[in-house]
């Protein structure tokens, strides 16, 4: 019964069957985009404002208490003996990189980036900054200096003292001879005579609590047209120069709210 029932009315079940699938495949590729619901993204400028109008997204945000012990908090004058010991070691730091700079030179007429008498200081300071950043190196070429002048009279700077050192490796004025075997006697002296006496280090310990937050996250608001692009291809929007950072931060912003301060 059931098989003369089907070839009796077989060309309407297979046309009924045409017509669902038809309808099963409209809906899932939705040529017409009638049955589409999703977020649909286009590259014009009004989605440039959106998204700049979203502001700043807030990413992260941390909340907390820090106690600390600073291991330093108050000063006392280095003793002479100390500012000798400081000027004799930056002394030789200072040779030992005069000599390691001679191994970057490129001599040559047509060598652009050659150490030469006008160049050696930033040279220097390019490769060895830990030794011109030191307070006691402009000192140190000032006691070099008067140290030539008051035994021969003849005038250097700073550039001299560096070139002659690092084309000669000793420099020879009457009584005066300074080479890597020099001891810095009088270094102190002179620094105290330059006014320069209120070296110090650092003493005590003591103890801070700091109470606050940090937000981090993305500040769309930056963001230019050139930013945003949306790809069709694949439906992927790309943004650019949109690195996350801290947007806001506070230390102690109220001890008791709204009522006393925890730091100003």
């Amino acid at each position: 019964m059931l098989i003369s029932f089907f070839l009796k009315y077989f060309r309407y079940i297979i046309d009924a069957l045409i017509l669902a699938a038809i309808i099963v495949a409209f809906v899932i590729f939705d040529p017409l985009k009638l049955f589409n619901t999703g977020i649909n993204i286009r590259n014009t400028p009004v989605s440039v404002q959106n998204i700049r109008q979203i502001g700043q997204l807030i990413t992260a945000e941390y909340y907390g208490e820090a106690i600390a012990s600073l291991a330093e908090s108050y000063t006392e004058s280095l003793d002479p003996e100390s500012i000798n010991e400081n000027g004799q070691v930056l002394f030789l730091n200072l040779f030992a990189s005069i000599d390691s700079l001679k191994k970057t030179d490129k001599p040559g007429w047509f060598t652009f980036d050659g150490i030469r008498k006008n160049n050696i200081e930033k040279r220097l300071e390019e490769h060895f900054p830990w030794i011109t950043h030191s307070k006691f190196y402009p000192l140190l070429l000032g006691y070099l200096c008067d140290s030539i002048y008051t035994k021969s009279k003849t005038q250097y700077d700073g550039k001299r003292i560096l070139w002659e050192l690092f084309e000669k490796g000793i420099i020879t004025q009457n009584a005066v001879k300074i080479d890597k075997a020099m001891i810095v006697n009088g270094f102190s002296r002179y620094v105290i005579k330059k006014g320069e006496n209120d070296f110090r280090q650092l003493k005590k310990n003591i103890v801070y609590i700091g109470r606050g937050w940090v937000k981090a996250g993305i500040d769309f608001g930056k963001l230019k047209t050139d930013d945003i692009f949306y790809s069709s291809g694949n439906k992927t929007l790309y943004i650019k120069h949109c690195e996350p950072e801290i947007l806001d931060c506070d230390i102690n912003p109220w001890f008791i709210p709204n009522k006393v301060k925890g730091f100003e």
